[in-house]
C-alpha cells in the first residue's frame, strides 16, 4: 500500500506541474533589444489612440540604445519620427525621443520631447509601458503635454 501511494503521490506531482506550464519560456536574462517593435498607445489626457514603430539597435555593451519612434494617429498632432536614446537597466528601458521639424527657413528643431519607461516581456519580444511627453507647439500626439500606455511586440 505504501509503494501505491508513493507512485500516486508522484503521478499526481507530475501531472499538476504539467498542468501549470504555461507552455512558453522565461529568460532569466534580459534578451538583446536590437529589433523593430509595432504596437499600440493610448494617451490618457486625450482618449486618443494610434500604432507606434519602434526601431532600436542596442549596444555591444548592452546598456544604451537608439534608434527612431513613429507615432501615428487620426490627430495631426503626432511624433513623426524622433531620434530616440536609451538606457537598459535590467529588464528596464528608458526612453527618451525628440520631436525634429524644419522650421521655415529649412533649419532642423527640436519642439518637443517623449519620454518612456518600457519593460521587457515574453523573452524580449514584448515592450510595456507608459510614456510622459513634454512640447511646445503640440507635436507628439498632444496638444500641449499627455501621458499615456504603450504596448509594443518584436515585429
Amino acid at each position: 500500500m505504501k509503494k501505491s501511494n508513493s507512485v500516486l503521490l508522484a503521478l499526481v506531482i507530475a501531472f499538476t506541474m504539467t498542468a501549470c506550464s504555461s507552455g512558453t519560456t522565461v529568460s532569466p536574462e534580459p534578451i538583446n533589444l536590437t529589433g523593430l517593435y509595432k504596437g499600440t498607445f493610448t494617451n490618457t489626457d486625450e482618449n486618443s489612440t494610434g500604432t507606434i514603430t519602434l526601431n532600436i539597435a542596442e549596444s555591444i555593451d548592452g546598456t544604451t540604445v537608439s534608434g527612431n519612434i513613429i507615432f501615428e494617429s487620426d490627430d495631426t498632432n503626432c511624433l513623426s519620427n524622433g531620434p530616440i536614446t536609451g538606457t537598459i537597466s535590467g529588464f528596464s528601458l528608458a526612453l527618451t525621443a525628440d520631436q525634429i521639424n524644419s522650421n521655415e527657413s529649412g533649419s532642423t528643431v527640436s519642439t518637443g520631447t517623449l519620454s518612456a519607461q518600457l519593460t521587457q516581456s515574453n523573452n524580449g519580444n514584448n515592450l510595456d509601458g507608459t510614456y510622459v511627453t513634454a512640447n511646445t507647439v503640440g507635436l507628439v500626439c498632444s496638444n500641449q503635454s499627455g501621458s499615456g500606455t504603450m504596448n509594443l511586440v518584436r515585429s
